[in-house]
């Protein structure tokens, strides 16, 4: 039988110039059994959906010949090809393509064939040993068809989450399948379990153990609070968290703390124990414990304090000292807590004395001394230092601070106003200061010495100086000087031997003409030499100048001088002899006019109060006589009635009220008449009475920024004053002590505008010094707008 291949075919058609004309091969889509696994027997069917007979196969796996692959058998059959691979390993899997040819063309089709296989371990993960801090990475890893996918999850991968791939997370599975742990924590100590899982076939699964080695972590321990001396002291330290096995170390205050008499420690598997049988003040301190094993160690330290009440380690002392100095007066004590130091002043019951106050001139300074800054004799006294810590009765001290003073001389002055011939004596004591004194006396800078007129003693504290009989040379300022050993004082007093004024010649009434001139002689003796002043009229006004150009003027000597006498002029004229010592002189005189009367100047007796009697004499001090008298009040005339008298004699007017009123004030003037003219006088009668209302204030409602007075008055004689007074402080309304409030001179209380802070109780009180004042009090009621 020939066999002649398409493509020798085609050749031939071509060579002897013969046109083959039919259809191209089209392959039919084909496709391997799935989910093939390793073993099985795996085909596949490439047939012809079109084309012309004779047809060609070949098969390819992934680009290569497939019949020359060990395993493979290829059998074609008309218009069907088939590829037998008898088992099936992971190696077989691939691309696997057919192609058909006739003579008119070729066709192709590509199938892919997986062997899927369970998977199995490449990197069997194993148990971890490790500590904290370390970074460690397990690895789990592991083949199969598909590849398989690898999870970790901690403990029973049935019961807990998977672990995430989270870059941020202390615990993450890397993109290799492989568990990292970026720092190991005690909390990760446990089972893990990797899981290798293809869906075909078992799941790969193995669990590990992740070990962190631990070091030790102790629990917090402390002594019995509050031990006494004597009492017994323990403490247990105890680790919390770790691997055994453990080393156990006790230290005090540092040092290492072995087992000696009294002091004993028992190290168990994880705790250790120490005890101290009887503690004392020494065994106070911090204890330290210290565990150690192969992974670390770790401390803990607890205090012991054992309490002792106090005992004085510098008792204060008295203290002896003088004004001025800095004194530090050392107060301690011991004990368990360290005893807080205090000083009281004279007694406990007085408080202690602030500590650390830098103003004060009395402080407690830090190490509880007790400072005394400039020492003055207020300081003098007990004090007390108090150590006390609670434990025990406190320890009390009290010492006394004498303070050695310089003496300081009490002022004294000489009996002022002393005349020559009478006494002088000072005495110079002694206010406060340390005895024995030294007692001197000077005059004007020297020494005064005893003599038949001048006396000295001194006694204890005081020294006299007795001159019997003042001259004038006795003036000058004395000064007593007085010495301790701590300083010296001393005091100065004038000594002025005085001679009060008297009249060396003395002014006498004159009866002048007008056109006269006129000298009146005033001139007094005395030390110092008096001064001579002249007034006019009855006042304590109206003094003469010594103006030389004037009518009327006063003399260096003391002379009186009218250049030229007018009928003005006349009238009282009164001399002053003043020295400043004893009383001055005064004469009043009249110079007096011929021709119209003139009334001499009278009052009524001050301070009448109702009921007593009142008189007035009107006399005529100048003029020709005969004269006639006539009395006016308040201008209407003045006659005789039952209570009212009038007696007029040649000079004078009598005129007498025998029992007075308050209608009996007024004004009295006496007139005098003459055949030259008339004179008159006016002396006002003020007869005095108890204030009485004459409007009270009354209780009143305002509107809030109303303005609003609220009258007050009342009469009496004197004239009652009014004031206002706020609240039941009974503040006074001034100008400045409540803003927007003010008192009229009528004694209205007038606000501007009401405030609602302004409603309250008000007083008003009016008094004149007679009786009791009068007092009314009201109540202010604001209402808002």
């Amino acid at each position: 039988m020939i066999s002649i291949s398409i493509l020798e075919l085609s050749l031939l058609a071509s060579f002897i110039g013969v046109s083959l004309t039919g259809d191209v091969p089209v392959v039919a889509p084909f496709s391997f059994p799935p989910a093939l696994k390793e073993g099985e027997r795996g085909s596949a069917t490439c047939t012809i959906r079109s084309g012309d007979t004779p047809l060609e196969f070949q098969w390819l796996k992934d680009g290569q010949e497939a019949k020359d692959i060990e395993g493979i058998k290829i059998q074609s059959v008309m218009d069907s090809s088939f590829l037998v691979i008898s088992s099936v390993s992971s190696k077989s899997s691939g691309n696997y393509t057919c192609i058909v040819r006739n003579a008119f063309g070729s066709d192709r089709y590509t199938s892919s064939l997986a062997v899927t296989a369970p998977p199995t371990w490449k990197t069997e993960p194993v148990d971890l040993f490790t500590k904290e801090g370390e970074s460690e990475v397990i690895h789990c890893e592991a083949s199969g068809v598909p590849p398989p996918e690898i999870k970790w999850a901690k403990g029973d991968s049935e019961k807990n989450s998977f672990i995430s791939s989270d870059p941020s997370s202390s615990i993450k599975v890397l993109p290799s399948g492989s568990l990292s742990f970026s720092k190991i924590e005690a909390t990760m100590q446990g089972s893990y379990t990797c899981i290798a899982d293809n869906n075909f076939g078992m799941p790969l699964s193995k669990t590990i153990l992740v070990k962190v080695r631990e070091a030790p972590v102790l629990a917090p321990f402390s002594f019995t609070p509050a031990l006494k001396e004597g009492e017994r002291g323990n403490a247990a330290c105890s680790v919390r968290s770790g691997d055994i096995p453990f080393e156990f170390k006790w230290f005090k205050d540092g040092k290492d703390l072995e087992e000696i008499d009294g002091i004993k420690i028992q190290s168990l598997t994880d705790s250790s124990v120490l005890s101290i049988t009887s503690v004392s003040s020494k065994s106070s301190g911090n204890y330290t414990c210290v565990v150690k094993n192969a992974f670390g160690s770790d401390r803990y330290t607890s205090a012991l304090a054992v309490t002792a009440p106090p005992t004085w380690k510098a008792e204060p002392t008295d203290l002896d000292t003088q004004e001025g100095e800095n004194e530090v007066i050392h107060c301690e004590a011991s004990g368990v807590p360290p005893p807080d130091i205090k000083w009281t002043y004279d007694s406990a019951e007085k408080g202690s004395i602030v500590t650390g106050d830098a103003s004060s001139n009395i402080k407690i300074l830090p190490n509880g001394a007790l400072s005394l800054t400039k020492i003055e004799a207020s300081m003098q006294g007990s004090y007390t230092c108090i150590a006390d810590n609670k434990i025990g009765s406190p320890l009390l001290k009290t010492i006394f601070v004498k303070v050695r003073e310089a003496p300081v001389v009490a002022p004294f002055y000489f009996p002022p106003g002393l005349k020559e011939g009478e006494r002088g004596s000072a005495i110079c004591t002694i206010k406060s200061g340390d005895r024995p004194f030294e007692f001197q006396w000077m005059k004007d800078g020297e020494s005064v010495s005893e003599s038949s007129n001048v006396k000295i003693q001194s006694v204890l504290d005081s020294s006299f100086l007795v001159i019997e009989a003042v001259t004038s040379e006795s003036s000058g300022n004395y000064t007593c000087i007085v010495k301790n050993s701590y300083g010296s004082d001393r005091f100065v007093a004038a000594l002025t031997v005085t001679a009060p004024p008297v009249w060396h010649k003395e002014p006498t009434d004159v009866v002048a003409q007008e056109g006269d001139s006129l000298t009146i002689d005033c001139t007094a003796t005395g030390v110092p030499t008096p001064t001579i002043k002249w007034r006019s009229g009855g006042t304590e006004n109206g003094y003469i100048s010594n103006d030389s150009a004037a009518i009327i003027r006063v003399l260096t000597s003391g002379s009186l001088v009218i250049s030229k006498v007018e009928a003005s002029l006349k009238g009282l004229y009164t001399c002053e002899a003043d020295n400043g010592f004893g009383k001055s002189l005064q004469k009043m005189i009249s110079i007096s006019v011929r021709d119209s009367p003139v009334v001499a100047p009278f009052i009524f007796p001050p301070g009448l109060k109702e009921g007593e009697q009142g008189s007035v004499t009107c006399t005529i001090r100048s003029g020709d006589r005969p004269a006639e008298f006539q009395w006016l009040k308040d201008g209407t005339e003045v006659t005789e009635s039952s209570t009212v008298r009038i007696q007029s004699s040649g000079d004078y007017s009598i005129l007498l009220i025998q029992s007075v009123v308050p209608e009996s004030s007024g004004n009295y003037t006496c007139i005098v008449k003459n055949a030259y003219g008339s004179d008159r006088y006016t002396a006002t009668l003020t007869v005095s009475a108890p204030p009485v209302w004459v409007k009270g204030p009354r209780d009143i409602l305002v509107q809030e920024e109303d303005s609003v007075s609220l009258p007050c008055s009342a009469e009496g004689e004197p004239k009652p004053s009014i004031k206002w007074l706020r609240g039941v402080e009974n503040t006074e309304i001034g100008s400045d002590s409540f803003p927007g409030m003010s008192v009229s001179p009528a004694g209205s209380l007038v606000i501007a505008k009401v405030q609602s802070s302004m409603q309250g109780s008000y007083t008003c009180v009016a008094e004149n010094g007679l009786g009791k004042p009068l007092t009314q009090t009201i109540t202010l009621s604001v209402r808002g707008k």
